[in-house]
């Protein structure tokens, strides 16, 4: 009972402050948010948002980020508002928050409904694929006085796109399994970023047949699909190459996989490799030339 004074007084701060020049917007999931004409103080409630935030210039307006938001190098100094799914709203209140942007797949809808029902604008994106990101980039620019900001970066990132199916054009697809995990050895199927992801940059994802998003693979299964490739985005970040094919190798029967023999096991991290940012197209790029060397790198 001792924090629901707090919570009180902040949703009758929040209820009552005036909004001068606010539009009524619809969001990804269908949801009509007031949002100011020049949100002042954002906060992002997923570490993409974050690094879309500074990609159009906005670092200065963020006023917190979750634990987890860890690019740019500049916000570590921010204020830290929890996790993810299990974001602090007083912290996010207390911030004196204008704008708060929250993402469909990552953030809980009823942390979105209670902040609202604190008086909070909060909008929620929707980036499950390439697509979605230069669309969210664009909104968040809208949103924020942006717009012509986030439309430059979002066509040189779609030259970019371009460039890399261009140069594998006529390319055979290279089956490619992509690790989220190794204990025990989890992919991403059809109809997720990681297996459009794959796709984009000239692979066959041998988990794409799966009729459940991110399946559960033994190791029996992987030798028998033998992929040409291993990318690894099983850690945080990535690992030196001895140590990965130390792990691998410490999977019973593992040795056989054709991938370790050819030395085409990488490791690319799962906190950035695969995040739905403005970094997107690196990846892209870089997933590439692992999987065509020589062809998919620019």
């Amino acid at each position: 009972m001792p924090r629901a004074p707090i919570v009180l007084l902040a949703l009758l701060a929040a209820v009552g402050a005036p909004r001068a020049d606010a539009a009524m917007v619809r969001d990804a999931v269908g949801r009509s948010v007031e949002v100011p004409a020049e949100p002042r103080r954002i906060v992002s409630l997923a570490p993409n948002i974050t690094e879309m935030l500074y990609a159009l210039g906005l670092g200065e307006r963020v006023a917190g980020v979750t634990q987890y938001c860890d690019w740019p190098p500049e916000v570590a100094a921010k204020p830290r508002i929890g996790g993810v799914i299990n974001p602090s709203l007083e912290a996010i209140v207390a911030l004196g928050a204008d704008l708060v942007l929250a993402t469909a797949d990552g953030n809980r809808p009823a942390d979105v409904e209670r902040l609202a029902a604190l008086g909070v604008a909060v909008y929620t994106i929707d980036t499950r694929s390439i697509a979605d990101v230069f669309a969210s980039l664009v909104t968040i620019g809208d949103l924020t006085g942006q717009g012509a900001e986030a439309r430059a970066l979002v066509a040189g990132l779609e030259r970019r796109r371009a460039a890399v199916a261009a140069r594998l054009a006529g390319r055979a697809p290279v089956s490619v399994f992509v690790a989220i995990d190794r204990a025990p050895l989890i992919s991403a199927g059809a109809g997720t970023f990681v297996g459009e992801m794959v796709t984009l940059a000239g692979g066959r994802n041998i988990a794409g047949t799966s009729p459940i998003k991110y399946p559960v693979y033994s190791l029996e299964q992987l030798l028998a699909e033998d992929p040409a490739v291993i990318v690894d985005a099983a850690d945080p970040g990535p690992v030196p190459e001895a140590d990965l094919l130390r792990s691998w190798q410490a999977l019973p029967g593992a040795a056989g996989l054709g991938a370790l023999r050819a030395g085409r096991l990488v490791s690319v991290g799962q906190g950035s490799f695969f995040r739905p940012g403005p970094r997107i197209v690196d990846s892209l790029e870089r997933l590439a030339a692992i999987l065509h060397p020589g062809e998919g790198a620019r």
